[in-house]
């Protein structure tokens, strides 16, 4: 989100400098640029606002998933494939579902907003003593050791709030071969309802 403010501050910049130098063309083309931007933050805004609140993990994490995964199909129109290779759903504190919520909320916002995706597929599973969450975009990737990666924001969020919960947080990313979001969270003994 941040990242999206910082564009369209600078984007903003640029049309008053576009508009004194009269670059009709640019103006209008960077405009229309902006226009986008300020969509995606509203409906980053909106969706943050709506899942703010422990509601939404009331009937389980796994049903808070699968709701969450049908509405990024009908907000972000991306098609994601899921396999989630659990049982039923575990007893899990509400707490470190709602860490684990937010975890999948901020990675699905980075595909659709960095990532360039068409296919995501997302899986969960149970091995010994830990669930574990995959999140896995066709999109564009990214270099692990640039600038944006190492200070990001979310990415620094999602990395914090799998370690408050005790839980491994890892990326496996590259330019053209799309990302990996892998979150390890153990569990000790796993009561299925």
């Amino acid at each position: 989100m941040c990242q999206v403010l910082s564009y369209i501050n600078v984007q903003s910049q640029a049309c008053i400098k576009f508009i004194v130098d009269k670059k009709l063309e640019q103006t209008i083309s960077t405009l229309n640029q902006l226009v986008v931007a300020n969509q995606r933050a509203y409906d980053h805004v909106r969706s943050y606002i709506s899942s703010v609140g422990t509601g939404e993990v009331e009937d389980g994490l796994l049903e808070a998933l699968q709701n969450y995964v049908r509405v990024v199909h009908i907000e972000y129109g991306l098609e994601v494939e899921t396999d989630f290779a659990i049982e039923s759903n575990p007893q899990i504190e509400t707490c470190k579902s709602l860490q684990i919520l937010r975890i999948v909320q901020e990675a699905f916002a980075n595909i659709y907003n960095h990532a360039g995706a068409t296919h995501v597929r997302f899986s969960m599973e149970e091995e010994m003593r830990c669930i574990k969450f995959i999140i896995c975009d066709d999109g564009k990737g990214f270099d692990l050791t640039s600038a944006s990666f190492v200070t990001g924001f979310g990415i620094m969020n999602m990395h914090n709030r799998a370690k408050k919960i005790g839980g491994k947080f890892k990326i496996i990313s590259a330019p053209g071969l799309g990302t990996k979001v892998i979150v390890e969270m153990p569990i000790k003994e796993c009561k299925v309802t």
